[in-house]
């Protein structure tokens, strides 16, 4: 049983620790789907070994799941090593597929009195509908982010209107929290909230946008500092930067302004400005790689609401 592990260790530690070739919310999701009939064909495989290694029982059977499970769920947290990110879902799907092979498969590997408990008509048809179930639950949140993705994908140029609690998980943040919970609705007919805590550099940033920015002439967004801040004026800086950013602050572009109680800013920022924000290249407007939103030297919480993020012609604005 041990070996078998060890075997099986070597072949999913290719697809579960080297570092992905792909990039981008969609391919994450694609991911996140195959983990649950990945580890069914793992779990599956590696009790096929085990029967013609001599395992006889259902237990036995079991035990081989186990380990398969176990093997899963290090593998899951070891992923930070190589660059890549564990998540509860996948350790949910993996859990569930290895669960799924040791009922469905033991009886075809095993078809005498050892597993005649599983090919019980109340058993297999209470199996079938955990089956059905179980896949609607790793599927679930994978399937929503690949309709986000393709619903961006058709707005574009719309980047932000926030409308939906999907919609949300296109940003990451640090040091802020944001919610549908706005009161300032310039598109659609909800707007964000950005809660904005004590830190260096609070912010929250879009990572998963189309890259080619050229055919458009202007970002535009509007923001506003709440009416009952505690602070009289906050600093907002917005960048941008592309494929080719080397994480340094003279490398992409930036756009300040001071945030007042209750004062309604409608920003447009020309995207000439943007390509020419690098001091020693281009920005390339076919490439943009994030937009990031962020608050420097914050020492009281303050909350700013934002909507109708976009991209415009000249034209399309007026």
């Amino acid at each position: 049983m041990i070996g078998i592990s060890l075997g099986l260790l070597v072949v999913a530690s290719v697809g579960l620790l080297a570092p992905s070739p792909f990039t981008g919310r969609l391919s994450d999701a694609c991911f996140d789907l195959l983990h649950f009939p990945v580890f069914i064909l793992l779990t599956a495989i590696a009790m096929w070994i085990g029967v013609q290694c001599g395992i006889r029982t259902l237990r036995g059977l079991a035990l081989v799941s186990l380990g398969i499970a176990f093997m899963g769920a290090v593998l899951e947290g070891l992923q930070g090593l190589s660059g890549r990110s564990p998540s509860l879902h996948d350790l949910f799907a993996n859990t569930c597929g290895v669960t799924v092979a040791w009922v469905f498969v033991s009886p075809w590997l095993l078809p005498g009195p050892a597993t005649a408990v599983l090919r019980k008509r109340s058993v297999r048809n209470f199996a079938i509908a955990g089956l059905v179930l179980l896949v609607a639950a790793v599927s679930y949140n994978p399937l929503q982010a690949v309709r986000d993705y393709w619903r961006l994908a058709n707005e574009f140029p719309l980047i932000g209107s926030f409308e939906e609690p999907n919609e949300l998980k296109r940003w990451w943040h640090r040091s802020t929290k944001l919610s549908l919970d706005g009161s300032l609705v310039t598109d659609g007919v909800r707007g964000a909230k950005l809660q904005v805590s004590p830190a260096m550099y609070p912010s929250f940033g879009h990572f998963h946008l189309p890259l080619n920015w050229s055919p458009y002439d202007q970002l535009s967004l509007d923001v506003r500092l709440t009416p009952d801040s505690p602070a009289e004026g906050v600093l907002m800086v917005i960048k941008i930067f592309d494929q080719d950013f080397i994480n340094e602050y003279y490398d992409g572009y930036h756009y300040s302004t001071v945030l007042y109680p209750g004062q309604l800013k409608h920003i447009v920022i020309p995207l000439a400005d943007v390509a020419d924000g690098p001091k020693t290249r281009q920005l390339d407007l076919q490439k943009v790689a994030g937009l990031e939103i962020f608050f420097p030297e914050r020492d009281v919480p303050v909350t700013v609401e934002l909507d109708n993020i976009r991209l415009e012609t000249i034209d399309s604005a007026n």
